[in-house]
């Protein structure tokens, strides 16, 4: 079997081709603990590895896809290189378990997609990624005004007085959420 048969390229993300990107990739290390390089054509780079083809075919990488811990190891794999490159300025993150026959069929896809890389690249050069979480209680609002409603459901039967109860839990839990949600567009 050649070496050719033997690997497959695992491609991480689309960026710009600069010394900067090689140095940084020669750091890297992938999903399957290979080296990371630059496959490059022109304007254009992708940070590649080569990865075993019996583990990374078809077949394989379908089951490997399909077990948590396997698939949790290859999306951390993914995420630490492409994290790792993002402090380079506009990175192109691809799709987890992204892999090609080999670098010459990469480099095909950075030709064919070229006009859809160049200008996502463009409009990401520098912006940062921000990420916000918002975190809301939705228990405390309902939870003090349960008693006082509960007051109203005294004429109600044990089941119709339980529904409305739900209702208000429910609909407390919405109002949280909606509140949550005009927050984060604020910020």
């Amino acid at each position: 079997m050649t070496d050719i048969a033997q690997h497959m390229v695992y491609a991480y993300a689309v960026l710009r081709p600069t010394p900067e990107a090689a140095r940084a990739v020669a750091a890297l290390r992938g999903v399957a603990d290979e080296q990371v390089g630059l496959v490059e054509t022109g304007d254009l780079a992708a940070a590649v590895g080569p990865v075993p083809a019996r583990e990374f075919g078809e077949a394989a990488l379908k089951a490997r896809l399909e077990e948590l811990p396997r698939l949790e190891a290859l999306a951390r794999g993914h995420h630490g290189v492409v994290a790792a490159l993002a402090p380079l300025g506009a990175v192109l993150p691809l799709r987890l378990a992204t892999v090609y026959r080999d670098e010459d069929r990469v480099r095909q896809v950075l030709q064919e997609r070229r006009d859809e890389f160049l200008p996502l690249l463009e409009r990401l050069t520098g912006r940062v990624e921000w990420g916000v979480k918002v975190y809301t209680d939705t228990g405390g609002g309902t939870a003090a005004a349960a008693p006082e409603d509960d007051a109203g459901d005294s004429g109600l039967s044990p089941g119709r007085a339980y529904l409305a109860a739900r209702r208000r839990r429910r609909r407390g839990a919405e109002d949280a959420w909606q509140a949550a949600v005009r927050t984060a567009a604020r910020i």
